[in-house]
């Protein structure tokens, strides 16, 4: 297994964003997008999705899609509605480049135990100020031991 690239001062896997000031970078959206999971209000929730995310945001996970911020407020307001107990926590350093990223997630209980992982991969908007889409994934990703361009899914041509 490949470890995650170690993290740098400000970008530590569960660290938890400043929202007093606008975000200025990946690792600032990524955070301020996870906080609107766990937040109960309503109001707080919109702000944390208007401080990341571009008026029309996508959201797509396996079971389900969002479109504009008010929808992907109220899906994760279901969400965290019907766990109320899990927070989602950053488990990687995010990777960007040239508008994209990528990084892993955990849903974990208040004891830390990890009940669900996955990966999210993002667009930034034309100017990366906010994230426009969110694609996201269950499950730990299977790792080969070779990546080959154009290979089969298990490394080999």
């Amino acid at each position: 297994m490949i470890p995650p690239v170690p993290a740098h001062d400000g970008d530590r896997p569960g660290d938890l964003p400043d929202l007093t000031r606008t975000p200025r970078s990946g690792v600032d959206l990524v955070g301020t997008l996870l906080s609107a999971w766990t937040e109960t209000n309503p109001l707080r929730r919109e702000a944390a999705l208007t401080a990341s995310c571009t008026p029309d945001v996508r959201y797509t996970n396996p079971i389900g899609q969002a479109q504009g911020r008010p929808a992907v407020a109220e899906l994760l307001g279901r969400i965290a509605r019907s766990y109320p107990t899990l927070r989602p926590v950053r488990i990687s350093a995010i990777d960007l480049h040239h508008g994209y990223g990528r990084f892993e997630w955990a849903m974990c209980l208040p004891n830390g135990h990890r009940v669900l992982e996955g990966l999210d991969v993002i667009t930034l908007s034309a100017d990366e100020s906010r994230i426009a889409e969110v694609v996201a994934f269950f499950g730990p990703t299977d790792r080969t031991t070779t990546y080959t361009y154009g290979a089969s899914a298990h490394g080999e041509p």
